[in-house]
């Protein structure tokens, strides 16, 4: 990660501009990746201070792997919340100021603004819940939002039920997104394009 940033300290000096950063930190539960929090997230905030045009400005990190039930996305809330405050305040501590702590996943976020809302983890100042906002189906079965709440509905025909176990439909790939190996009705459904 430091590498990335001498880079980025080079091309802004170039330029003659300063570029706010962010140090993402790996929250575990298969998250996005990151750095390790503690004295790993300790030692590269400091790497950064020294570098020139690089201007610190806060954490984040990406929740990942919650139980798609109540108790589960409060748990991973809870302990991507703790492991973000924590951070935070190891790093004011070290008189690193920081003004962004953000966390955040679509499963998730409802939990953690019910934390913050009840006085907990007053650090935090963004929530990013991402992908539930547009409410497709994957969010929908990892708990983000409710069916009811899927933002698109995609209208099409089966042009062939040859199979008893796929249909072919008339619709391209991409219209489905991420959602494309999850739609339900069939146990295999191949997205054919109109010819």
């Amino acid at each position: 990660m430091f590498e990335q940033a001498e880079i980025i300290s080079q091309v802004a000096q170039a330029v003659g501009k300063q570029i706010s950063v962010f140090i993402k930190i790996d929250l575990g539960r298969g998250s996005r990746y990151g750095i390790l929090p503690g004295e790993p997230v300790l030692n590269l905030a400091r790497k950064l201070q020294q570098l020139p045009s690089i201007n610190l400005v806060g954490i984040y990190g990406h929740e990942m792997g919650a139980k798609p039930t109540p108790e589960g996305k409060d748990e991973a809330a809870f302990e991507a919340a703790t492991i973000m405050t924590e951070n935070a305040k190891m790093l004011k501590q070290a008189g690193i100021s920081i003004d962004h702590v953000s966390v955040g996943a679509s499963p998730t976020f409802r939990s953690t603004c019910r934390f913050i809302k009840e006085g907990k983890f007053l650090e935090i100042t963004e929530v990013h819940p991402g992908q539930c906002v547009i409410g497709d189906i994957m969010y929908m079965r990892s708990g983000g939002n409710i069916r009811e709440a899927c933002e698109v509905t995609v209208l099409t025909t089966v042009t062939t039920t040859s199979h008893t176990d796929w249909a072919i439909i008339d619709a391209g790939y991409k219209t489905f997104g991420a959602d494309s190996h999850r739609i339900s009705g069939y146990p295999r459904l191949f997205l054919g394009r109109k010819t």
